[in-house]
């Protein structure tokens, strides 16, 4: 039977908001990849850097994740938020930690989690495990040469995009390979293109047309992170 990870401290992590500089919704702006289609609905994205360790990769990250599902047929538009945002009914929030909690040896393969089971809209991303993968130094990005830097924000961009269709499509398993394998090498990581396989993209592409649908249905509808239960972990 395998443990629970420790579930976070929702106090925490709405305490760490008051400790982090303001951040702007326009941050990153829109993120429409040109494959996308132009007139479809956009998938917002709220990506939230906790302790302000990944900033240097976000732009990267939102760029290379709207390539991903843009080339899957999904639009995308991103955005800055805090650990206490809520998120509305047609936005997935990208929530950024330092390392998955537990502190076992196995911790450091965990690059991303998304609770089971559907009805979520919060996934995590692990830096520390984005580094270790990428054979680079856990230093919060301290030091990183610029190639090195764009290199982490790609691979984030990357484990962000295998957990946001997990959240559009909850019942999709893991592929055999390619980005929705279960684990994730440091060559698909750090290559220069990655695309969804043609299941993995129609999947998606449905899970975004309910969750538009149901958005358009609830406009108000808004959810509060919940820690993840036995998440899906995309590995090394």
């Amino acid at each position: 039977m395998s443990r629970r990870p420790p579930a976070i401290d929702r106090t925490l992590l709405v305490a760490l908001a008051l400790l982090l500089p303001p951040l702007s919704w326009e941050a990153i702006g829109d993120a429409r990849h040109p494959d996308a289609p132009s007139s479809a609905p956009r998938l917002n994205l709220v990506w939230v850097d906790v302790l302000g360790t990944a900033s240097f990769a976000l732009p990267f990250a939102a760029s290379e994740a709207a390539a991903v599902l843009g080339q899957a047929g999904i639009a995308t538009a991103s955005a800055v938020g805090t650990p206490s945002t809520e998120v509305a009914a047609d936005e997935i929030r990208i929530v950024i930690l330092d390392e998955f909690p537990g502190g076992s040896p196995l911790s450091k393969r965990v690059m991303g989690c998304t609770r089971r089971g559907g009805h979520t809209r919060t996934t995590w991303v692990y830096l520390s495990s984005v580094l270790w993968a990428l054979g680079l130094p856990d230093r919060g990005g301290r030091g990183l040469l610029a190639r090195e830097r764009e290199e982490v924000g790609r691979a984030l961009g990357r484990v962000a995009a295998h957990e946001i269709v997990h959240v559009l499509a909850p019942d999709l398993p893991h592929g055999r390979d390619g980005l929705m394998a279960g684990r994730l090498s440091r060559a698909l990581l750090g290559c220069n293109r990655v695309t969804l396989g043609a299941r993995e993209a129609s999947a998606a592409r449905a899970g975004f047309a309910a969750l538009a649908a149901s958005a358009s249905s609830s406009p108000r509808a808004v959810e509060v992170a919940a820690e993840a239960v036995e998440p899906r972990h995309p590995r090394r």
